[in-house]
């Protein structure tokens, strides 16, 4: 059997099989692959090789090639959705890239490798630090993993216009076949592109994306800029129209709005609500309301559960998830 260096080059395999071949052209045509041959065999079909022209290369029956080539793919699937490996993982393990590993995850519908939520009750899922770049405000991963799954389909395009550290971009990567543009007022990584939301829909985006995943920051807040354009720094009663606005922009697709209620002074504001009415306005229908168990939230200390006990006020501890459709 002949074995390969594991830094030897896809055209040095096959040459040095061309070479074999040629040396021993009646050779027994059920030899061993190597290690090293499969993920070039992979890749050859990949390209849409033949399998008989890979047979020929490799000096093996078609046959072969055909179990080999099954045989792999069902491997890449399984690391996929049974061990639950990200896809830069499983092409690290299969010595292929990740757009191959996607493609081959293509063959096998739109497999997931997470738990996918059955209820309109999603609880607690905690950060995931292989999502995002450290941001003050990320999201849970699998929030938008099951967003995600839920309302795109491969070959879909996810517009994030207000992407903080990220993770919506990454979450899209790593699920098969999908594309995310991704927009901020203040960009944290390079495939974030400078833009303010209120000025429309991004313009180097897809004019129809099929969903708007939108996470929009209220507060108002500025620690994210001074910028008096930012939404961040509409005051609490300005928020819902300038929200009702940004609805505006898209006529087709699935709309998301991530929405917490908000507290200030004794004062709670509806925001869910007043999102919800907004994008019932603009033509939106609302196809589902989902309340995820937000976790630890900055304000909950010891002296503000002792003040919430005192004074018997409630503190937040769930988001909601609008989505609409047009």
């Amino acid at each position: 059997m002949k074995t390969h260096n594991a830094n030897t080059s896809e055209a040095e395999i096959i040459r040095n099989r061309d070479t074999s071949n040629a040396n021993n052209s009646g050779a027994d045509q059920r030899r061993e692959l190597t290690d090293e041959d499969i993920p070039v065999i992979a890749r050859l079909l990949l390209g849409e090789e033949t399998q008989e022209h890979v047979a020929e290369t490799f000096g093996v029956t078609q046959g072969r090639i055909s179990q080999v080539w099954s045989s792999f793919r069902d491997k890449v699937k399984k690391l996929y959705s049974e061990d639950r490996l990200l896809k830069r993982e499983v092409a690290e393990n299969v010595g292929l890239n990740i757009n191959e590993v996607d493609k081959i995850l293509q063959g096998y519908d739109d497999p997931l490798n997470f738990e996918q939520m059955i209820s309109t009750w999603w609880p607690e899922f905690g950060l995931d630090k292989r999502f995002g770049t450290d941001y003050k405000s990320n999201l849970p991963a699998d929030l938008v993993r099951n967003v995600l799954a839920l309302y795109t389909k491969p070959g879909d395009v996810i517009l994030d216009p207000a992407a903080g550290g990220g993770v919506v971009i990454d979450v899209t990567k790593d699920m098969v076949n999908r594309k995310c543009y991704a927009y901020d007022l203040t960009p944290s990584r390079k495939d974030i592109k400078t833009y303010n939301l209120r000025s429309g829909s991004p313009p180097n985006s897809p004019e129809k994306p099929d969903l708007v995943f939108l996470d929009p920051p209220y507060g108002p807040m500025k620690e994210y800029s001074a910028d008096s354009e930012d939404l961040a720094n509409f005051s609490i009663d300005e928020f819902p129209e300038e929200l009702g606005k940004i609805f505006s922009y898209w006529n087709s697709g699935i709309l998301v709005v991530l929405m917490a209620s908000y507290r200030k002074s004794g004062k709670v504001t509806d925001l869910p609500y007043e999102a919800e009415k907004r994008m019932i306005e603009n033509g939106w229908k609302i196809i589902e309301h989902i309340v995820n168990n937000n976790g630890r939230i900055p304000s909950e200390t010891g002296a503000n559960k002792e003040s919430a006990k005192e004074h018997r006020w409630l503190m937040r501890k769930h988001i909601h998830i609008l989505v609409g459709e047009k």
